[in-house]
């Protein structure tokens, strides 16, 4: 298999699932405390859950966990209250690509806070999110 490397995250990550809407139950958020790193071309592996923790769950949904950096809903058409947060604070590495909207009806942004090196995600929609 391939060798796997992993980013320390010093401070808080996390990707979230905001409830309501079409999708009831507590809002899941899956905090990361390191994450696969590509050695090669420097990507963030965001599906690999290796080191991350989850609370929270959705009716209906079982083992429900968020991918790194991802804010979903499915609230309402544009609707931005997920929330998630990429914090590369004390790492040398920094984001140098967008961020992308998908699903239905997504709305979504992704504000920088050059002080600490972190993004806070904001994301969802009609079953919508925002993501790296």
């Amino acid at each position: 298999s391939d060798p796997k490397e992993y980013l320390s995250l010093p401070a808080t990550n996390f990707g979230m699932f905001k409830a309501g809407g079409l999708r009831q139950g507590i809002d899941v958020v899956s905090t990361y405390t390191k994450v696969r790193i590509d050695v090669e071309d420097l990507k963030i592996d965001i599906n690999d859950r290796t080191f991350q923790n989850t609370v929270g769950g959705i009716i209906g949904i079982s083992a429900f966990t968020m991918p790194y950096g991802v804010a979903m809903n499915c609230i309402s058409s544009g609707n931005e209250e997920a929330k998630a947060r990429i914090n590369l604070s004390e790492t040398p590495f920094i984001i140098t690509s967008g961020f992308a909207s998908g699903g239905s009806q997504p709305g979504g942004r992704a504000d920088y806070d050059s002080g600490t090196n972190s993004w806070i995600v904001s994301g969802g929609g009609l079953c919508g999110w925002h993501m790296p």
